[in-house]
């Protein structure tokens, strides 16, 4: 990874040690936050939210981009978004939906073990 991250002129914006992937079986830092050489030492304030849910096994990386940005003007108008016209609550229940995920067998019975204690 090392030799592709130099190819393409790379830099790990990662600090410290703390998982990005927390499962039963242990912890890792899988997820990785790269930046090139146009934006090296702009990249601030990364870290792993530990304090927010996610709903998986990997947790949310949070970080800013600073510096100075020229807006980038093609001369052609880009599509946009009407945030104005955003059904939050169909967008909160799409988010559930393609995050959930059926139990696995271990877990079903620990649900059913729960339950039973009940």
């Amino acid at each position: 990874m090392e030799q592709w991250a130099a190819t393409h002129d790379l830099r790990l914006a990662n600090i410290n040690n703390t998982p990005t992937c927390v499962r039963p079986q242990g912890s890792s830092i899988v997820d990785l936050t790269w930046d090139s050489s146009g934006i090296i030492g702009q990249v601030n304030d990364w870290q792993v939210r530990e304090d927010m849910e996610t709903l998986s096994d990997h947790a949310y990386i949070t970080f800013s981009v600073g510096g100075p940005f020229l807006p980038y003007k093609s001369g052609k108008v880009q599509r946009r978004w009407n945030w104005s016209k955003l059904d939050r609550t169909a967008f909160e229940l799409s988010l559930v939906w393609s995050c959930h995920r059926e139990p696995g067998a271990e877990e079903q019975q620990q649900l059913s073990a729960r339950d039973s204690a009940l």
